[in-house]
C-alpha cells in the first residue's frame, strides 16, 4: 500500500507476520533511520501510523 502527499511517500507492505513501513523508498538494507519493522503489526494499524508519519512530514502551506 502506498500513501503519497506531497515528495513524502510511505509503504505499508506485510510478509508473513511482520509489517514494515518505509518513508520515500528507503528500507532497512539502506540503514536509514526512517524505515521501522513491526512485528504482529496489524494492517489497519500499520495504516494508521503511515498517515501519521504523512502529518508529522506534511510541508507547511501558505495562505
Amino acid at each position: 500500500m502506498f500513501i503519497q502527499q506531497g515528495r513524502t511517500q510511505v509503504q505499508v507492505s506485510s510478509y508473513e507476520d511482520a509489517v514494515t513501513i518505509s518513508v520515500n523508498g528507503y528500507t532497512a538494507n539502506d540503514g536509514s533511520a526512517y524505515v521501522c519493522t513491526y512485528v504482529r503489526l496489524d494492517i489497519a494499524t500499520a495504516r494508521k501510523m503511515a498517515e501519521a508519519i504523512l502529518e508529522l512530514t506534511k510541508e507547511p502551506t501558505n495562505g
